[in-house]
């Protein structure tokens, strides 16, 4: 592999944690950097075999035609090598470049690249390459199940994500596999020639990855990076995904809803059975008259006309939990004439349907217009409740599952309108309310309806917010490697200030645009700064008549790759041709002679725009030879960007010794998709948002509303402070239903008697 694709990565910053902890950055950028370098010889080797390989087919080729078609893949081979193995390495860098970005958005950056959704047909040559790729990945995997099993772990474990699938990091044989198959693409071969040249890869570098996984682990435990990690088949994830959390804000799943702590039917049993002395089992409704049982002698109202008597009560407010069994006997007996008594479940079903909405218009967690429509379907869920006790039995009764997916809308639908929406559900219920369930089924599937449209657009709000937060983190990044590029070029030698401003701003763009569009390391930036590098030494001073020999040599080669640069950037012309004649007055007077007379310096200084005197070179002198001194600089530039060895703008390392405590290991652990509740200090409420992205870049936490929206945006060290003060809380996930179910469970247990 030549230099330049050796050098084609993206850099990450070798940062480090409060403690010492290795951040993702760091471990992600050393394993790419083993990974490159493991890869390199081997892939040297596999290309010259291939050479020799393509010979000896050629030599034994049936017809003149197959002949030639390997005679010509070994003449491309050999002409575009070095493509292939700058494209192979660009191919592996953008699979370690996607770590920085959350699952699920390291698309491609320009829609026009996406490829297009729905099924397509592959081709039979495109099948073969496949089947190929597939069966050389999968033989390494089941080589190396175990270390990949621990690589796959550890990685996951500092990107602070859910353990991957099979595939599910760059370091699987399938990156290296594919990587290689896409920079073959750069060579128009035939089928069978490529077929050939996949196998010479199999058989020399997908086939010796194991050392490699070796060193990688390695290096993770030495980290201490789950050192005791106790390897086997990766478990199933029992975690909420980041895409289940992110579906509990505005509804539950089909395996959510009308969830509970406990089946009701156990409650409404133990509450029915009869006791010493009759009545039913004592209960908990404060105030009330839970438990006493019905009159003596009294007439034992049935079901359905229990349902017809709760027809005359009003639903606009819901009637407090120690009175409504008073307003069902009143309902009965409107008269008060005659002696009317309930069964000992249906007087217990009354008792729980109250502490039921007791609990829910109590919870400080619902908006207040929400706990007003609840609190308007009592009386129709209690209609349900007494003419089917499967309500109390299944857990996935339309009703249940109606009042868990009402409970779960969030804030920002009451805020927005979509209460007037949830309105109109509601009052069809109270309306309808016969005491069938199928108009709870009927409102449950309008309710999801809306739920779905909601989230649907909160997720496209959602990408292209965060979408915009990556664009600036991947601009600072970029000018993080073209600051640290120019400087290292500069090296604090003097030079002319308008030179120093031309580096430190035009040229610093283009490297900022070439990294942007390229990455680090590809042909235009290698030539960039290969142009900066020679900028710098023709203006240092030239010794002896070779050094000035070779200046003149090389002037024409640096003026047009300074014209090309400042072509690409659109400079004016005037800007242009001001450096241009400045430089040709430095580089004839360098030409003539080494240093200027004394005396000619402030004439030179006035007629360049600054000092131009020989540079005292702080880190060694300027090599003579100009092209030492360009590969030199680069190859020094390169390494310094690939091992992260440089800073983001407006970036300062953590503080030594911070305080490390539960909070700031909430903050740094805390997952993608999860919700919390955040009051500023300037702030009197909370903010309810979700975790949408962790830059690995920049350490920022992006946080989104209901509707996708950016709300708050900080990093880990921030959030500990408010998770220390008790200004955030990791917001409550279990509808406000199931846990009405779970207290009253609770209270029974409590109170068995």
């Amino acid at each position: 592999m030549n230099s330049k694709a050796e050098d084609n990565v993206v850099a990450f910053r070798a940062a480090t944690r409060a403690g010492g902890a290795a951040s993702p950055r760091e471990v992600v950028g050393y394993c790419r950097n083993l990974a490159m370098g493991h890869v390199q010889p081997l892939l040297q080797e596999m290309l010259d075999k291939a050479d020799d390989a393509l010979f000896r087919l050629a030599d034994k080729a049936e017809d003149n035609r197959t002949q030639t078609a390997y005679f010509e893949a070994m003449r491309a081979l050999r002409r575009q090598r070095s493509t292939v193995e700058s494209e192979y390495a660009t191919q592996l860098a953008r699979t370690f470049d996607a770590l920085l970005l959350p699952p699920g958005k390291a698309g491609p950056a320009d829609p026009a690249q996406a490829q297009p959704q729905g099924l397509t047909l592959v081709g039979s040559d495109e099948l073969e390459e496949n089947l190929a790729v597939e069966g050389m990945a999968g033989k390494v995997r089941r080589t190396h199940q175990t270390a990949l099993y621990g690589i796959g772990h550890r990685l996951a474990h500092v990107l602070q994500r859910p353990p991957p699938d099979e595939a599910g990091h760059p370091l699987d044989p399938e990156t290296f596999c594919q990587a290689f198959r896409e920079a073959l693409r750069a060579l128009d071969l035939e089928i069978r020639i490529r077929l050939v040249i996949l196998k010479l890869f199999d058989q020399h570098v997908a086939s010796r990855l194991g050392p490699l996984y070796e060193e990688v682990n390695a290096y993770l435990v030495g980290r201490g990076i789950l050192p005791d990690l106790r390897q086997g088949p990766a478990p199933r994830a029992s975690g909420p995904s980041r895409e289940g959390a992110a579906a509990s804000s505005t509804g539950p799943g089909p395996e959510e809803e009308g969830g509970g702590e406990g089946d009701l039917v156990a409650l409404l049993q133990r509450l029915a059975r009869p006791r010493p002395g009759g009545g039913a089992a004592a209960g908990g409704v404060p105030g009330g008259t839970f438990g006493q049982g019905s009159p003596a002698g009294g007439a034992v109202a049935d079901a359905p006309a229990l349902a017809a008597a709760l027809s005359h009560l009003a639903a606009d407010e819901p009637i407090p939990g120690a009175q409504l069994k008073g307003a069902v006997m009143g309902a009965l007996d409107p008269g008060g004439g005659r002696a009317v008594a309930l069964s000992g479940v249906d007087e217990s079903a009354i008792d729980i349907v109250a502490m039921l909405f007791d609990f829910i218009l109590d919870d400080p967690t619902l908006p207040a217009p929400a706990r007003a429509l609840i609190g308007r379907l009592q009386i129709p869920v209690l209609k349900v409740a007494v003419l089917d006790k499967s309500f109390f039995s299944q857990r996935r009764h339309p009703v249940r599952r109606f009042l868990s997916a009402l409970s779960r809308v969030d804030v920002a639908w009451w805020e927005e309108g979509g209460d007037g929406r949830l309105q109109d559900l509601v009052e069809g219920l109270v309306s309808a309310s016969d005491g069938d369930a199928t108009a709870f089924a009927e409102a449950l599937e309008a309710l999801q309806a809306l739920q779905e449209a909601a989230r649907a657009a909160a997720d496209r709000e959602e990408a292209s917010t965060t979408r915009a937060v990556q664009d600036r983190d991947r601009a600072l990044l970029t000018r993080g490697m073209a600051e640290e590029a120019v400087a290292r070029v500069m090296e604090g030698r003097p030079l002319p200030p308008p030179v120093e401003a031309f580096l430190q701003g035009a040229w610093r763009d283009l490297l900022m645009d070439i990294a942007r569009r390229e990455g680090q390391g590809g042909e235009d930036w290698q030539q960039a700064l290969n142009v900066a590098s020679l900028l710098v030494w023709s203006l240092a001073p030239k010794p002896d008549p070779q050094a000035r020999e070779q200046l003149r040599h090389l002037l024409p080669t640096l003026l047009r790759g300074l014209e090309e640069g400042m072509q690409r950037l659109d400079l004016p012309a005037a800007e242009r041709r001001a450096l241009l004649d400045l430089l040709a007055r430095e580089h004839a007077r360098l030409v003539r002679r080494s240093e200027p007379p004394e005396g000619d310096a402030d004439k030179a200084a006035e007629a360049g725009g600054g000092t131009v005197s020989a540079p005292q070179v702080a880190s060694g002198p300027v090599p003579a030879d100009g092209r030492s001194f360009m590969a030199r600089k680069v190859e020094e530039i390169n390494r310094r960007i690939s091992e992260g060895r440089f800073t983001l703008p407006g970036e300062s390392d953590p503080a030594e010794g911070g305080v490390e405590d539960l909070h700031a290991m909430t903050a740094r652990e805390l997952e993608e998709g999860t919700w919390l509740e955040h009051r500023a200090e300037d702030e009197a409420q909370p903010v309810r948002m979700k975790l949408s992205w962790k830059s690995l870049i920049s350490g920022r936490y992006l946080f989104v509303d209901a509707r996708g929206l950016k709300v708050r945006e900080m990093d880990a060290t921030s959030l500990a402070a408010a998770f220390r003060a008790g200004r955030a809380r990791i917001a409550e996930h279990t509808p406000v239903f199931e846990r009405a179910i779970g207290s009253l469970m609770q209270r029974l247990e409590a109170d068995p008697d």
